[in-house]
Order: structure tokens, then sequence, then C-alpha cells
């Protein structure tokens, strides 16, 4: 892709299209938003037909872990939250990485940046439809990698639940 514009556009248009069920799209920019809004308005006839029957929403990962703020997603964020269309607050902070190693550190970190996200969202729009999504990851201390698939992450998800 050309551009991150044309990327985002691109990708909401072939999830959209490749299925009727809901998708989970994400936005480089603010400024993208209200394209990707105003296709999924035609595509559902009207925005109050798409806000009775959401069939999209975006994928916001806001912080940068550990407890740094991304700008560029928060203006997502807000954009998102603006034209009324549901966000998933997600952040992936690695135990042993960028956040704590212990389980009860992870997931109070997680929980602390996803909740921010949140609030963020009722703040631009008391009536936003937010997702809560902290995820702590794994980090596989001897590689630096991502271990995404061991029983460390099912207790560490299970706790987060």
């Amino acid at each position: 892709m050309p551009d991150l514009k044309t990327l985002d556009i691109n990708t909401a248009d072939a999830c959209l299209a490749g299925t009727g069920k809901h998708v989970s799209v994400p936005a480089s920019v603010g400024a993208h938003v209200r394209e990707i809004a105003e296709m999924c308005f035609a595509n559902a006839v009207s925005g109050d037909a798409f806000r009775d029957r959401l069939f999209r929403s975006f994928n916001i990962n806001h912080f940068t872990p550990p407890l740094r703020i991304a700008e560029e997603a928060f203006a997502v964020l807000e954009q998102t939250t603006r034209h009324g269309s549901p966000v998933q607050a997600n952040v992936f902070g690695q135990m042993g990485a960028s956040s704590p190693v212990s389980l009860a550190g992870a997931v109070v970190r997680s929980m602390a940046e996803a909740l921010a996200g949140e609030i963020f969202a009722w703040l631009v729009n008391p009536e936003a439809k937010v997702i809560f999504g902290p995820k702590s990851m794994i980090a596989a201390l001897r590689t630096g990698g991502m271990s995404s698939g061991g029983s460390e992450q099912a207790v560490v998800m299970a706790a987060t639940t």
C-alpha cells in the first residue's frame, strides 16, 4: 500500500466484504476514522441503521507498555467514540519485558492501562461502547520473543479475567 490511509481503507473494505459477521478493524491515525465510519454507514444504509446493528468495531492499542500513552492511538480512540463506533481498549504488555515479571504486577498494569482507555472514551462520549481488553502476554526470557501458547499465558489470562 502506498500510504497508511490506503492501507486503513482497504483493510476495512476487505474485512467488511469478506463476511457478514462483526469485524474489528484498526486505523493508523484519527483522521482515517471518519472515512471508515462512513463506509460502514453506507453499508448499513445510514448511521442510525449501523448503530442499531453494530457490525464493526475498532481495535485500538492505546498504550505502549509500560504506561506510555500512544498519542496516535488515543486520537483514533477519540474519533471512534465520537462516531459512535464500538472500540476495543486493548493493551499487550509482555510479562518480564514491558511489564513486571510477576503475575500480580503484570495484571495490575494491564488493568490500569485498559481502564484508562475506557475512561478516556467515556469522557469523549459517555455512551461509548468500550470492550475492556487487558491482555498480558508472556515474554520468553531466554529469547526475548513472545511465548503466547504456553501454560503461563493461560494462567495470566485467567487472572486477568
